[in-house]
């Protein structure tokens, strides 16, 4: 697949909920989102991770849009608490949308290169 953004046809197959959501509404949270997605970095997974993330703002911008994992449930007397890990990304991991976008961008090689410009061509042969 080409390295490329998301269409609002490809957003609602996703999503099908969305698809009773004003167009304009889910091609502006589109534009925004793709301001987010470099292409150069996502590559062919662009497409996916762009509509993920729009499926995730959109959903966040709505009142009561979802808050995360469940961590804790009571009925009368009886209370369950659930192990919920903190993540510098709880943003994202508010909706199932965000959390799936996670889980998308951890299978990016973004692997840094340090370049030492000072090394002699002798130096760098050891």
């Amino acid at each position: 697949m080409a390295a490329r953004i998301a269409t609002l046809e490809e957003l609602v197959a996703l999503a099908p909920d969305l698809a009773s959501v004003d167009p304009c509404i889910l091609e502006a949270w589109l534009e925004i989102a793709g301001t987010m997605i470099s292409i150069s970095v996502w590559g062919s997974k662009a497409s996916h991770g762009h509509r993920l993330l729009a499926a995730h703002l959109y959903q966040v911008s709505q009142p009561g849009g979802e808050t995360g994992p469940l961590a804790s449930v009571t009925v009368g007397p009886v209370a369950k608490s659930f192990a919920v890990t903190a993540s510098a990304d709880a943003e994202l991991g508010s909706t199932q949308w965000g959390r799936m976008y996670l889980t998308l961008r951890r299978t990016l090689c973004r692997t840094p290169v340090a370049i030492n410009t000072r090394l002699s061509p002798r130096q760098f042969r050891g």
